[in-house]
């Protein structure tokens, strides 16, 4: 569960049991998920003492260390808490429990929804236009489909929105084939989605087209 460099700040395991609520005799990150309730927080004020207050949907209030609230937004940690807890789903497991010398920590079946890591909303955080050269790989004519291309590098699907182009497909006015090439106008935004980049490409205009039929070059002259 706190692998990587968020447990790096943690000084020991005692440290992390109390702070999960297995020792010490706090409720820790466990018993906050149970008090929330999935209710939203408000609020949080820091205290002087170097807690937090933290204000829950409906009014109530209940103090927590800063380490416990750190660790219950941390989207990576919430989703291992909530693995930890899923063999609640299975038939015939009425709870887990945490146990150490110092103490112990239950979550029942009927708390397991309590656990569910939160779905973070989509954020844009970068968007970019270039004019890129692209080969078809797949062409979508439904609506709605997305096509697949290569830019040399790597393939990806792009939704075409050039609606001259969309046109001249309609009506049979251009023709093309795999492996033709592309010029076009490409914006690609990219997203945080639940903590993972996520990038969608939409091809805003066709500035040109070229056949994939390699030509080989003659030395053509006019005649005299």
């Amino acid at each position: 569960m706190f692998s990587g460099n968020t447990a790096t700040a943690i000084s020991n395991a005692y440290c992390l049991m109390e702070i999960l609520g297995v020792a010490g005799g706090g409720a820790g990150l466990f018993g906050l998920i149970k008090w929330l309730k999935n209710r939203q927080i408000k609020n949080i004020v820091k205290l002087d003492t170097g807690d937090a207050q933290i204000e829950a949907e409906g009014g109530e209030v209940r103090v927590a260390s800063m380490k416990e609230v750190k660790l219950l937004g941390i989207l990576s940690i919430r989703k291992n808490v909530e693995a930890f807890v899923k063999p609640l789903e299975k038939e015939g497991v009425d709870k887990v429990a945490f146990i150490s010398k110092d103490g112990r920590q239950e979550i029942t079946k009927q708390e397991i929804e309590y656990f569910k890591a939160p779905i973070i909303e989509e954020e844009i955080i970068g968007e970019t236009v270039t004019q890129k050269s692209l080969q078809i790989m797949n062409a979508a004519f439904q609506e709605g489909g997305k096509w697949k291309f290569f830019d040399g590098t790597s393939a990806f699907f792009a939704d075409i929105q050039d609606p001259e182009f969309i046109r001249k497909i309609q009506h049979n006015e251009v023709a093309f084939a795999k492996d033709d090439i592309l010029h076009v106008e490409l914006k690609t935004v990219q997203s945080l989605v639940n903590g993972q980049i996520r990038a969608d490409h939409i091809i805003v205009k066709i500035l040109g087209h070229r056949s994939a039929a390699v030509q080989i070059r003659f030395p053509f002259s006019d005649k005299e």
